[in-house]
């Protein structure tokens, strides 16, 4: 899921778009917010999320981490940790 959000999300960007939304079940609703995805009304069991296009950062941990630059554990994909 995190790499094809991320290409759509690339794909949003290339073609300069202001506004990316996207309609998802509420239970999801965690997982489009890690990319920045603020949440807003919501019909028939689908919350309607949207990010603008200056706010979508694609580093490692969606640009959300406070701690970017330490590259704690948090930030560093599953697959680089040294574990």
């Amino acid at each position: 899921g995190d790499l094809l959000v991320r290409l759509l999300l690339y794909k949003a960007l290339t073609h300069s778009a202001p506004l990316i939304q996207l309609h998802t079940p509420k239970a999801t609703e965690s997982f489009f917010a890690q990319y920045g995805f603020a949440a807003g009304e919501e019909h028939d069991g689908l919350v309607e999320m949207s990010i603008r296009g200056e706010d979508v950062h694609l580093s490692h941990c969606g640009g959300n981490c406070a701690e970017c630059g330490h590259r704690s554990p948090e930030c560093v994909p599953k697959a680089l940790r040294e574990e």
